[in-house]
């Protein structure tokens, strides 16, 4: 029973930063509507939702900011238990992270040119709906959402609460992986960004528990979702498509986690 309520603990952050940040998206948009329909608002639709979901995402994070900053201090100096301890490592910690970031990049458009060459994306009326969302924004908007408020906002309650919270409950590696992962997929709301995000966070989780670091998580999934609207803006998402392009990516990802080593592990004096 112990093992239950300690597993509700580190679940529930990231099911209730889903819900809150549901009801502030549905709230600042009929503030948005109501502004409106008074003529008191003038932007583009594209802008005005990147702005409301900026705010919605921000606002729901912002909640758990206290809690989240304890724990993720916690995490960085709590001695990993399942890992042995780690000899001198042959290459520099600041090598290994640049590594995990562009292997991330290089994975996430692997999987997003796998998902729209299977056609899961235009099968899915949502997934293409929160597509051309993105799209839809002016592209220092998208960037700076993106870029910055989503990836932090995640990361705080998806790998910082949830998945270091489960660790240090004494949960095991893949169920704590799992978990977060699986959250952070109905997070997403869909099935192609679902399983997108699921396989991302997988690598995000693996990172966060070798390294024990906040700022390279965040820098890993800011690259991942910077490249991806870099390649959406740019008109290039068929390329990534092709076979040839699609073995590249894989052979960059494989080359540059396994160069990653398991991520830079922090050493604690």
């Amino acid at each position: 029973m112990t093992n239950v309520y300690g597993f509700a603990a580190a679940a529930l952050p990231a099911l209730l930063f889903t819900l809150l940040s549901e009801i502030f998206n549905a709230f600042l948009h009929l503030a948005a509507d109501a502004a409106a329909s008074h003529g008191l608002l003038h932007v583009s639709a594209g802008l005005l939702n990147a702005l409301i979901t900026a705010l919605s995402v921000t606002a729901a994070g912002a909640v758990f900011l206290r809690p989240a900053k304890r724990q993720i201090s916690l995490w960085k100096t709590t001695e990993d238990k399942d890992n042995a301890v780690k000899g001198e490592e042959e290459i520099p910690r600041s090598v290994k992270a640049v590594c995990g970031i562009f292997g991330a990049a290089a994975l996430a458009l692997l999987l997003n040119g796998l998902l729209i060459s299977t056609g899961a994306v235009g099968r899915s009326q949502e997934g293409t709906k929160a597509a051309a969302a993105v799209t839809a924004a002016p592209v220092f908007a998208a960037a700076l959402l993106y870029g910055i408020v989503t990836p932090f906002a995640e990361e705080l309650i998806f790998r910082g609460l949830t998945y270091s919270g489960l660790r240090l409950k004494n949960y095991r590696k893949p169920a704590a992986m799992l978990t977060a992962s699986v959250l952070f997929g109905l997070y997403h709301g869909n099935l192609p960004q679902g399983i997108y995000a699921f396989c991302m966070s997988m690598v995000f989780c693996e990172a966060y528990e070798e390294s024990r670091s906040f700022p390279l998580i965040f820098c890993m999934h800011a690259a991942v979702n910077l490249s991806a609207l870099a390649v959406s803006y740019g008109g290039l998402s068929g390329l990534f498509t092709k076979p040839g392009w699609m073995a590249f990516l894989c052979a960059a990802a494989f080359l540059c986690l396994f160069a990653a080593e398991g991520f830079p592990r922090k050493t604690h004096g």
